[in-house]
């Protein structure tokens, strides 16, 4: 299936596929029907992970954690989510560590900003970075919150 993704994928251009997948670790556990949710979500993960090759970014650190926004209102917001990725071109190693299991958060914050532009984009216009965080205050929260840690990695 990877392989049949990636050669669609290479014939629309594309050099990456950005996945999310909700966090298992961020579902509230106060109704009996959340134990269900989160089983859904761990294994929705380990799926993609098995038949892709997806990373995700899955780190404790505060700069890694983001929800996306629902609205221009910053107060609504859904759960958080964990942002995934499956190379079709090889990523430069200079984006991870040495044995590749974490990614810098420079390059953590280019591929969000990917998945926000697709998200939160028209069909005939790709926002800017600056015209997200102008228009999304969860976007620009993620990204002051990430300026903190230049130099961390986070892992994947």
């Amino acid at each position: 299936m990877k392989q049949l993704f990636a050669k669609f994928t290479q014939k629309m251009g594309a050099r990456r596929i950005l996945i999310e997948a909700e966090n298992p670790h961020c579902i509230p556990l106060e109704d009996p029907y959340q134990k269900k949710s989160i089983q859904r979500s761990a294994r929705r993960i380990y799926l993609l992970q098995r038949v892709l090759g997806a990373s995700f970014i899955d780190d404790p650190a505060p700069a890694a954690a983001y929800t996306r926004p629902a609205s221009d209102d910053g107060q609504k917001v859904r759960s958080s989510l964990l942002l995934g990725f499956v190379p079709i071109e090889p990523e430069p190693a200079s984006f991870f560590n040495p044995d590749r299991k974490a990614i810098r958060i420079e390059r953590y914050r280019q591929l969000y900003l990917e998945l926000m532009q697709l998200d939160y984009g028209a069909e005939t216009l790709v926002p800017t970075p600056n015209q997200l965080t102008a228009r999304y205050p969860a976007i620009r929260d993620f990204m002051a919150r990430t300026n903190a840690y230049p130099s961390l990695l986070l892992s994947n």
